[in-house]
């Protein structure tokens, strides 16, 4: 009896003892996955607006980039900003075009003199274009015997939107 007592619990009670053990622990893991799971998802409703606010910001900055044929008019504006600013420009030069995949820079090589409160006021105006625009090199100096009048070499990069190359196709944004 003793031993049909103890075969009963061997086969039978401790197999189902292990089995529900066993799936407690599966249970547990699978509890655990679930959080886990959950934690990874919870940002996935943040991600549609962020990629809503990227998609804003990106269209913010193309805004900024004038079309290759309007370049000219920036130009004239940076021209305009200097002469309104009392600057004598000795030397506007602008570089060769570097084109990215999404923008192209054009660099200008600019020499002026003038009194130092209007060079102040010509970067603030350069600063406040509606055009995205770079000073990458500047130069400022003393012209001596000239009090407040400053000579300045600069290098004032435009980015714009490229033109299509022969094939290519450019988005209207």
């Amino acid at each position: 009896m003793v031993g049909l007592l103890a075969c009963s619990w061997w086969f039978g009670f401790k197999r189902v003892d292990d089995r529900r053990e066993q799936y407690r622990q599966e249970m547990a893991q699978k509890s655990q996955e679930l959080k886990d799971l959950e934690i990874a998802t919870s940002g996935i409703d943040d991600l549609g607006r962020r990629i809503d606010d990227l998609r804003d910001a990106v269209d913010f900055f193309e805004a900024k980039l004038p079309r290759e044929k309007d370049v000219q008019q920036t130009l004239r504006d940076v021209w305009h900003a200097a002469e309104r600013n009392n600057l004598e420009i000795r030397r506007f030069e602008p570089g060769k075009v570097r084109r990215d995949s999404h923008y192209s820079e054009q660099p200008i090589k600019l020499e002026m003199l003038g009194d130092f409160e209007g060079f102040y006021a010509y970067l603030l105006q350069i600063e406040q274009m509606d055009r995205i625009t770079r000073v990458t090199e500047l130069d400022i100096g003393k012209i001596d015997g000239r009090d407040g009048e400053t000579e300045a070499q600069m290098t004032l990069s435009i980015f714009f939107e490229p033109a299509a190359l022969p094939g290519e196709v450019v988005s209207a944004g």
